[in-house]
């Protein structure tokens, strides 16, 4: 958590509340962490550096959603993004909740 705090400028305590406020469970599926390492998704249009700015942190997610599930959902044009479960995470991510 440290690294991914420093990396994204984010305090860890805000990952601690992040994580509690997604009930301990990637933020799409529901999946426990306690299958697998949660990634920390952002959105990639706001920062194009390797510096990120902290305001484009979204939520945590699983390795699944992440890399295969929402990455691919986002190149998608916009017309074809019809999946509501997936609409309502980008639309409201819970980052902007903490």
């Amino acid at each position: 958590m440290r690294s991914q705090s420093k990396k994204f400028n984010v305090t860890i305590d805000f990952l601690i509340r992040l994580a509690e406020a997604q009930g301990e469970s990637c933020a799409i599926c529901h999946l426990p962490k306690e299958y697998g390492a949660w990634h920390l998704d952002h959105d990639h249009s706001c920062c194009p550096g390797q510096e990120k700015c902290g305001n484009c942190v979204r939520g945590l997610l699983c390795q699944a959603c992440n890399t295969r599930g929402l990455a691919w959902y986002e190149q998608l044009p916009t017309h074809l993004r019809t999946f509501p479960l997936l609409n309502d995470y980008l639309n409201d991510p819970p980052a902007k909740r903490c």
